[in-house]
């Protein structure tokens, strides 16, 4: 796109939609039968207020997860910027990638249950989300472990030296995964403007501290304030929410269990580091290692693994 830098990357993106929407009408893949007096104007009411709510938040959300890349365009320098991009891509294609498909192959069951059981609804989404945890906490706990290892193993020499990025914004990725489970509630009980304005506090603040820390900080602090919305978002919305699944009874000891095992796993990769010299950027040695912290996270967790098929109690 001639002479544009960052972004030709969103003008691309927003041409092939363009073009796309054009193959769908061109092909009638969808049959459109206006008749007058099919119009009911309180359902119009209700499609443009969800309509323009909607997206509302994903423009929030957009704005969110990329302004902090035009801002490091602005105040750095694009090489910078590449880079910073090269690292989010790692999280996008790894933890992002992992809840997307999980909660893709979970929602039909989910929202079955949901709609089925609607008194229950609390109890449903505490279970997923749980099971969401135990799955993955390990996975972005040993990415954030393994993080120069992970650089050495999918970047290339330019980009490998912005490794230690990797732990923020796996950290905000995580947060932003587990919001799915709340904003689906929200949803359910059309409490949008909830979710417009947890979206809109959490991207002015990130804009906000991105004005004021990138300048000094450059790629760390766009991190690290990503991440920080992120939480905000997330503590938004748990507030807010009447899913208290941290507080749930039946999963709070388990929830505490994962937290010790995980300090332990951390524990164990520094004492590894300290005596031993471990060399992160062995990729061979790393990928055992981490097979291996990935082995003590399950044992120790059987009790509580709400996968295994002798269990059936979560720890209860």
């Amino acid at each position: 796109l001639g002479n544009l830098r960052i972004e030709a990357f969103f003008l691309a993106g927003a041409c092939i939609n363009i073009l796309y929407l054009i193959y769908i009408f061109y092909v009638k893949i969808f049959q459109f039968n206006l008749n007058i007096s099919y119009i009911n104007k309180k359902e119009i009411r209700q499609f443009l207020s969800y309509g323009f709510t909607s997206m509302g938040i994903n423009i929030c959300l957009f704005i969110l997860i990329s302004s902090d890349r035009f801002i490091l365009a602005i105040f750095r320098n694009i090489d910078m910027v590449g880079i910073y991009n090269q690292i989010y891509n790692i999280a996008q294609i790894s933890i992002v990638a992992l809840f997307s498909i999980y909660q893709a192959s979970v929602n039909p069951v989910l929202l079955e249950k949901m709609e089925s059981d609607s008194t229950n609804n609390n109890k449903t989404l505490s279970e997923f989300a749980y099971k969401t945890v135990f799955l993955l906490l390990p996975v972005a706990l040993l990415m954030a472990l393994f993080a120069k290892t992970i650089s050495y193993l999918l970047l290339g020499k330019e980009f490998r030296d912005a490794y230690y990025l990797l732990p923020y914004i796996i950290s905000g990725a995580f947060l932003y995964g587990m919001n799915h489970y709340l904003t689906l509630k929200f949803k359910f009980k059309n409490k949008l403007s909830i979710l417009l304005l947890g979206a809109s506090i959490a991207t002015i603040l990130n804009i906000g501290l991105n004005f004021i820390f990138i300048p000094r900080y450059g790629m760390v602090a766009a991190a690290v304030t990503t991440t920080i919305s992120y939480f905000i978002l997330w503590i938004y919305y748990y507030l807010k929410s009447d899913i208290k699944y941290l507080h749930d009874k039946s999963y709070s000891r388990n929830y505490l269990l994962l937290i010790i095992v995980s300090f332990l796993l951390i524990g164990i990769y520094l004492i590894v580091g300290y005596f031993l010299h471990f060399d992160k950027s062995a990729i061979i040695s790393s990928i055992l290692f981490a097979i291996f912290l990935a082995i003590i996270y399950f044992i120790l967790t059987l009790r509580i693994n709400p996968f295994y098929s002798g269990l059936g109690k979560k720890g209860k």
